[in-house]
């Protein structure tokens, strides 16, 4: 896992990810900025992925 993400799985059913993830630009590499995920298992595999906050580190 790239470094500085963050993954909480949460208790009950389905199951569920939330996940941490810092944005990178090209020019300047790792930014200020991260995005929060929740991910939802909807099937053996399958994962339904919602952007819940983009935010200022």
């Amino acid at each position: 896992m790239p470094a500085g993400v963050d993954v909480i799985e949460l208790e009950g059913s389905p199951r569920r990810l939330f996940v941490v993830l810092p944005l990178m630009t090209e020019e300047e590499g790792v930014s200020d900025l991260s995005v929060e995920m929740m991910f939802t298992e909807v099937a053996p595999h399958l994962w339904l992925i919602a952007i819940e906050n983009i935010h200022v580190l």
